[in-house]
């Protein structure tokens, strides 16, 4: 029981190194080495090690050694364009129930958090992450959330990856201003024009930041 428990912290753990780029994206990964830096035995290592492979952020290599996932300059474009998709439909939500404002607070209020965290890349892009969030959860649509909470940790990964490169902090936040904005100002039109500009803007910065760091 003790072991199984040890096992799931282990994921975890090893699955936070993934998101956060402390085990870069095609690095090859040994339980051995693993278990040594973690102070645990081999076991544990190996059952987190299969069960991300299961979830797909590593791979099996040769020599008992596991790969971590690599980034996809694709798999960025596709997430985006998803995204755009979820949080349109939202807004249109959110425009209908009367809530722009509400929003639009909500929004003020995490945006001036991510001003707070600026040049700090992890927590910087976690408020990230929230601000879109908000915009979800309006729908209160549970398999909107349960894709979201999936998709999330990848996402994650990608922008902390690009902003290594490009270390750009003022776009996203100009960029979220002008949503907020809009909210404020009720109108839907225009909210839905700046939501789908920036993310293919955003986009097109971690593809190009991406492409630096030698991403296909």
């Amino acid at each position: 029981m003790v072991e199984e428990f040890l096992y799931v912290q282990l994921y975890r753990t090893i699955k936070e190194k993934i998101i956060t780029l402390e085990l870069p994206p095609g690095a090859a990964v040994k339980e051995r080495d693993l278990a040594e830096e973690l102070g645990t035995s081999r076991t544990p290592v190996r059952d987190a090690l299969q069960r991300l492979a299961w979830d797909g952020w590593v791979s099996t290599g040769e020599g008992k050694k596991y790969l971590v996932k690599d980034l996809k300059i694709k798999d960025a474009y596709d997430m985006y364009s998803f995204r755009s998709q979820l949080e349109s439909i939202a807004i249109e939500r959110i425009f209908e129930k009367g809530a722009s404002r509400l929003i639009a607070g909500k929004l003020d209020v995490l945006l001036s958090e991510m001003a707070k965290v600026e040049g700090d890349l992890y927590p910087f892009t976690m408020k990230d992450m929230e601000f879109h969030k908000i915009i979800l959860e309006f729908e209160q649509n549970d398999y909107v959330m349960k894709i979201w909470t999936v998709m999330v940790e990848e996402l994650v990964r990608i922008t902390i990856a690009s902003q290594k490169i490009a270390k750009d902090y003022a776009h996203p936040q100009k960029e979220h201003q002008e949503i907020i904005d809009t909210l404020w100002k009720k109108d839907m039109a225009l909210s839905m024009e700046k939501l789908r500009t920036h993310y293919s803007l955003a986009s097109k910065r971690i593809a190009d930041s991406l492409k630096i760091s030698g991403y296909l």
